[in-house]
């Protein structure tokens, strides 16, 4: 599986604008970030890997069912053609979902994104969605689960 960072709040896009203060860690910043506090789950610390020209992470399968209770708010968006960028998708959905709580947002490969909510109502509300495009880009939803393989179809989908 692979994850990259949490939209807490719309970065500037302006690379040369700095919008978090030198010397704080990203743990120490994620706790600020819209009040939402962070579990610690104990798995090794992983090294960023670039994976399809992006950074993210690799987990193994024994960290994937440590995290899993944590993922029971998740969906997978699988997209027909190539999803669209991510930072671009991140702002799309925060933008247009109406949901109460900003989701992680990360790729998984170029067709599927890993979308964790935080709470049952909006996973409730994006589970029941009646929109499947997203920047024009057509996609399916799928329930994750620790057995979830991308190279499959599977059986837990919406109507």
């Amino acid at each position: 599986m692979v994850a990259t960072t949490q939209l807490g709040s719309t970065p500037p896009l302006d690379p040369g604008h700095t919008s978090v203060q030198q010397g704080g860690s990203f743990l120490d910043v994620a706790r600020l970030s819209n009040g939402i506090s962070t579990k610690l789950v104990p798995i090794p610390m992983k090294n960023p890997t670039l994976i399809n020209g992006q950074m993210g992470f690799v987990f193994i399968d024994q960290e994937t069912k440590k995290l899993a209770d944590d993922l029971r708010f998740t969906l997978v968006i699988k997209f027909l053609t190539t999803r669209p960028n991510i930072d671009e998708l991140r702002r799309e959905v925060v933008k247009t979902w109406g949901l109460k709580e900003v989701p992680t947002i990360s790729f998984m490969d170029e067709f599927h994104v890993l979308i964790q909510l935080n709470n049952e109502t909006d996973f409730l509300h994006v589970w029941a969605r009646e929109g499947r495009s997203l920047m024009g880009a057509k996609f399916s939803i799928f329930k994750w689960t620790p057995d979830f393989d991308m190279k499959s179809e599977p059986s837990i989908a919406t109507q």
